[in-house]
């Protein structure tokens, strides 16, 4: 551990009320993460008190090295790509709500 210096203070500070304000899991246990961090606590010391893995910590602290605090939030996840088209969906959600299986041959 290493001794805390006054600009530590005011980021573990300032770290500490976003987590309180926080209701998104992820983003709380990032915060987290950097506190212990900037008390000067190992990445596999980190990792045990989070329960993360020690990449997954070392990938947050270079964030928040390289963007400060918006480099904690989570960027939104896209997932794939739709594979029906809304005119089909649509078409999809009609057939659903008003066929029976039997009327569509199966």
């Amino acid at each position: 551990m290493k001794n805390i210096n006054t600009n530590d203070k005011d980021e573990i500070k300032e770290l500490k009320k976003l987590m309180k304000t926080t209701k998104n899991k992820r983003l709380y246990i990032r915060y987290k993460t950097m506190t212990v961090h900037l008390r000067g606590y190992s990445n596999t010391h980190i990792s045990h008190i989070v329960d993360l893995c020690v990449h997954t910590i070392g990938t947050n602290i270079r964030r928040y090295k390289e963007h400060g605090i918006a480099g904690l939030v989570p960027i939104k996840q896209t997932g794939n790509p739709k594979r029906l088209t809304d005119k089909q969906e649509i078409e999809l959600v009609k057939v659903i709500t008003t066929k029976r299986p039997d009327e569509m041959g199966f």
